[in-house]
């Protein structure tokens, strides 16, 4: 079974002077967080991680175009069998996007895939 180490606000998080190790439903949550805060570009191990903000940066967004970005960045993850968007809002006065996603996900391809829903701003 995969482990991360737990990250709060982008820093390791430490229990008596240790890290903190995750697995399962809270490793792939803090997977997608962590994929959805990287431009796409941006990180210089692997220039196709992370999410294109060419629509978030528009005046005018188009929504539909960024639901498509999102599905196909979150799909890249390994864990990642599906993505599902359930709800979506736009707050123009802030510039952001609030996403409600089901992640279908696999653990291992014998055992049965997961799900979990998320809210996640943008």
């Amino acid at each position: 079974m995969k482990k991360s180490i737990l990250l709060k606000n982008g820093d390791v998080e430490l229990v008596n002077g240790r890290m903190v190790l995750i697995s399962k439903e809270n490793r792939i949550r803090q997977l997608v967080e962590n994929t959805l805060s990287i431009k796409k570009g941006e990180w210089f191990l692997n220039k196709n991680t992370g999410l294109s903000h060419d629509e978030i940066h528009k005046k005018s967004p188009n929504i539909e175009n960024l639901k498509t970005d999102i599905i196909s960045c979150l799909s890249e993850l390994e864990e990642v069998v599906n993505v599902n968007i359930l709800d979506f809002n736009y707050d123009p006065s802030e510039r952001k996007f609030y996403a409600k996603l089901l992640i279908i996900y696999t653990m291992d391809e014998s055992e049965p895939d997961n799900d979990f829903e998320m809210e996640v701003a943008i």
